[in-house]
């Protein structure tokens, strides 16, 4: 869902973004989960779910992806 969602444009990615949130939610995989917050927080221009995977990202040590969900809340990608 994640890669699908990378090669949609507007709601259609912010729908599938927002389903491999919803999936990854159970998952084992932090990383997988913060990746698709993140990701849903660009496409769906909310900052309140960048801050939820950065905080996810940062939990699993995944350094770059905490750089660029704070890179996309400095920038304005979120709302």
């Amino acid at each position: 869902l994640r890669c699908a969602a990378a090669l949609e444009t507007g709601q259609r990615a912010v729908r599938l973004a927002a389903q491999a949130v919803t999936y990854l939610e159970a998952s084992p995989c932090q990383y997988e989960h913060a990746a698709a917050r993140v990701e849903y927080g660009i496409a769906a221009r909310s900052s309140a779910e960048l801050e939820r995977g950065l905080a996810l990202a940062d939990s699993c040590g995944a350094d770059g992806l905490v750089a660029r969900a704070r890179e996309a809340l400095a920038v304005g990608h979120a709302g």
